[in-house]
């Protein structure tokens, strides 16, 4: 199905030379290499499209760039399919790599948005894009990553869309030669493409579009976003935070009241890993690893007498370090309170707490 942009003319601006290709597909070999290319290559200038196209007042301007972008991403797929290269497992493996290109395009997407209109103004519109590729829990909408393959999308939604990539393996397994196979898999996009578009229309609607954009700029404004989050843990990178402790949103979290009102729902783990937006956390209670965003980070907690503590064993390292080795051990005893507690109440007693 062939799109025309509605700003083309910025594309072939030449004065304009492409910024950010971190997300695209990196240099693909063998059947799927031109077919992948064509789908990868028209999102390396998303900058330019959100410089362009993007407007304040309309935040579903967003949702014009990504769709046309993704539309074209589609037609250069299917005008490639035919290429000779491609052969029966090339067929067969495209909507899965079609998805892995959105997922990681979504990845990259912040520092594109960031460029094109300003991290002070940015909060708003990565949002909106991320939600419309990924989903969005809040809006109750799969992402079109979540139709494709639920199992990618962010949501957490499960989805049965009927141009899913299941349904695309299981329509291809049906058919005898390659001829027929490249047919009914550049059928099967072109009915995905225009039902998509339909479905975020219909699921992802303006309004809540705005709610989602507007709400991403208040939290903003008043802090709580990556820079704010790193600050108070004392670092620059969320690489920085591997193996280190970091406490995240359990998924009942609730975005309209403040942490401390909702304790129960933060939990603490190590950080593992580091994909983009994408983490693993260890919760160590659970003995489980949890797939979070670097959104679900929190700031630590404030404990009450910590700086008092950190006085005292200042001092304390001073007049009497013997004693600093001591105090350890007490406070391996409180980091297991349950089955040390005959000897923190025997220390708690002495003390008169």
């Amino acid at each position: 199905m062939k799109h025309v942009r509605t700003f083309e003319s910025f594309r072939n601006n030449k004065a304009v030379e492409p910024i950010n290709e971190e997300f695209v597909l990196g240099l693909l070999k063998g059947a799927l290499s031109k077919v992948m290319a064509a789908f990868g290559n028209t999102f390396k200038d998303m900058v330019n499209d959100f410089k362009n196209a993007f407007k304040e007042d309309d935040p579903n301007s967003i949702k014009g760039i990504i769709m046309t972008n993704f539309n074209q991403a589609v037609d250069g797929a299917q005008k490639n399919l035919n290429d000779k290269a491609v052969d029966e497992a090339g067929v067969t493996d495209m909507m899965n790599k079609m998805i892995d290109s959105l997922v990681g395009l979504a990845t990259g997407i912040d520092k594109d948005i960031d460029t094109a209109v300003g991290k002070d103004k940015s909060a708003g519109a990565k949002a909106v894009a991320k939600a419309i590729i990924l989903g969005s829990k809040e809006a109750a909408w799969a992402g079109i990553v979540g139709l494709l393959d639920p199992t990618k999308g962010k949501s957490g939604m499960k989805t049965t869309y009927k141009y899913s990539k299941m349904n695309y393996d299981l329509s291809l397994a049906k058919l005898p030669d390659l001829k027929t196979k490249k047919t009914a898999a550049s059928k099967f996009l072109d009915n995905m493409q225009k039902d998509i578009q339909s479905q975020l229309d219909k699921e992802f609607s303006e309004e809540e579009i705005k709610k989602l954009y507007d709400d991403s700029m208040a939290k903003a404004k008043q802090g709580g976003g990556d820079e704010e989050i790193l600050k108070a843990y004392g670092v620059e990178t969320f690489d920085e935070l591997i193996k280190k402790q970091v406490s995240y949103k359990r998924d009942d979290f609730d975005d309209n009241k403040k942490p401390e009102e909702q304790a129960d729902m933060i939990a603490t783990g190590e950080l593992r890993k580091v994909d983009g937006d994408n983490l693993t956390i260890f919760n160590d209670k659970i003995k489980k690893e949890i797939k979070k965003e670097k959104a679900d980070i929190l700031a630590p907690a404030k404990v009450t007498g910590q700086e008092d503590l950190v006085k005292s064993l200042g001092d304390l390292k001073t007049k009497n370090a013997d004693a600093i080795p001591k105090l350890n051990d007490i406070a391996k005893l409180y980091a297991d309170p349950t089955a040390n507690k005959a000897k923190i109440d025997a220390i708690e007693k002495e003390l008169g707490a």
